[in-house]
């Protein structure tokens, strides 16, 4: 499908001025820097364009289909002169309507308010993704129930990963040691029937062979293997490779990870995530989360040298919880190079364990730096419990280490979306599902 539009109209639309030699046949446009071209029973749309440098730019369009004129007006198709002049088409199928996005101009209008948050996000901007970073880290996690008659009971687990990744590829390996937190398990269930204790040992064992994962940039796509995914998914074993295509969701990889280097922020965010909304909600859905996300704007931050400070309490006062978030961010040429902040929050009534309404409080705190991340904080429910945990890890480059693309030749492979959605009855395809017109 093609929706041809009135060029007068949509120049007015675009911001656009707009020019029509009859004689030619010939529609001129102008908005900005960009200059496009078309003539009526012509495929070719040429445009040229300057950018903020000055440097020249310009190629060509194909058009969907061939522009006509009818009573003096020229119609042209919508997708193609729009994106032309730098517009993205979202097309709504369901309500027959096109909406037109200057893409730059709406992340510009929604980054100007979060230089210090988009230079977080960008802090692995300056990596060299050529090269090969080799990564370990840990998660350690400690319960200690109280009990004041018996002594409390302290249970306890870690889990560690290695990973390895660069530009095209990733490959990272769990290991689980968690056996006591599992007995945790067990004893807040209370006494276990046989079949309770029967499935815990079956979750033990799944735990066993930990877990593997290959992501391939290129193809967008993530396997993983373990024998917990096998016994959730009730097919193959811990040999099992399962794959996810994340194309098939509308999700670009490539391009995420071509924002990580460029620089990601948080608009680019906010815009992937609305890509999937029903695109006559897309421009509310945009101001809605940079609403909701107001609270870590610039404005919330005070500067001294390269040093971004911030301290807010991010609950209503009349509630009964007070979280109250502090970050020291140093900020250099744009791009965070530190990143220290602590968290507490504190709940007046909280439903413990025991039934009762007591004080808790959640405490946090983080340091964070280009190749190395520490997590530490605990979770203490008065007179019940108290949770503590510990995140570490630190990457380098390791020019020497192997990274698979895909698993090894000959293993089992289940195609994970196909599997999940085969029940839905989707008919599926490289611009997504085939019922869905574009325009």
């Amino acid at each position: 499908a093609c929706m041809m539009v009135p060029v007068s109209a949509l120049a007015a639309a675009l911001g656009a001025t707009h020019s029509y030699d009859s004689a030619e046949g010939k529609v001129t446009l102008v908005r900005g820097n960009t200059t496009a071209e078309l003539k009526a029973e012509d495929n070719v749309l040429s445009f040229d364009t300057r950018d903020a440098d000055g440097n020249a730019g310009g190629g060509i369009f194909y058009l969907d289909a061939l522009p006509y004129v009818t009573e003096g007006e020229v119609w042209a198709p919508l997708r193609s002169v729009a994106e032309a002049l730098g517009y993205e088409v979202l097309w709504s199928d369901t309500y027959r309507t096109a909406v037109l996005a200057d893409k730059a101009a709406c992340l510009a209008q929604l980054n100007k308010d979060f230089t210090v948050v988009n230079a977080i996000l960008s802090m692995n901007a300056g990596l060299d993704l050529s090269q090969t970073y080799a990564g370990d880290g840990a998660l350690d996690l400690k319960v200690t129930l109280f009990d004041t008659l018996d002594g409390d009971k302290v249970y306890s687990g870690t889990v560690k990963a290695a990973t390895v990744q660069n530009g095209q590829a990733a490959h990272a390996t769990v290991r689980y040691d968690v056996e006591g937190l599992l007995g945790l398990l067990a004893l807040l269930g209370g006494e276990p029937e046989p079949a309770d204790a029967a499935e815990l040992e079956e979750l033990t064992a799944a735990l066993g062979d930990g877990l593997e994962m290959i992501l391939d940039m290129d193809s967008g796509t993530v396997y993983y293997r373990g024998s917990l995914f096998a016994a959730a998914y009730g097919e193959g074993d811990g040999e099992t490779w399962y794959s996810m295509d994340f194309s098939q969701l509308g999700l670009d990889l490539a391009e995420l990870q071509e924002l990580q280097e460029t620089g990601l922020t948080l608009g680019d965010l906010f815009w992937m995530l609305c890509e999937g909304i029903e695109p006559v909600w897309f421009g509310e859905a945009l101001s809605g989360m940079a609403e909701s996300m107001e609270i870590l704007s610039d404005r919330h931050f005070t500067r001294r040298g390269d040093t971004w400070s911030y301290k807010e309490t991010l609950t209503e006062p009349d509630e009964d919880t007070t979280c109250v978030l502090e970050l020291a961010v140093t900020v250099r040429d744009g791009v965070a190079t530190k990143v220290t902040g602590s968290l507490n929050w504190d709940f007046e009534d909280y439903y413990s364990l025991t039934g009762d309404y007591t004080a808790a409080r959640l405490h946090a705190e983080l340091n964070l730096t280009p190749l190395q991340m520490e997590l530490s904080g605990s979770f203490h429910v008065k007179n019940t419990l108290l949770v503590e945990f510990g995140l570490k890890s630190e990457s380098k480059v390791s020019p020497d280490a192997d990274i698979p693309a895909a698993p090894p030749a000959g293993a089992e492979i289940v195609d994970l979306f196909a599997m999940i959605m085969a029940p839905l009855g989707v008919i599926g395809g490289a611009d997504g599902p085939t019922a869905i017109a574009r325009g």
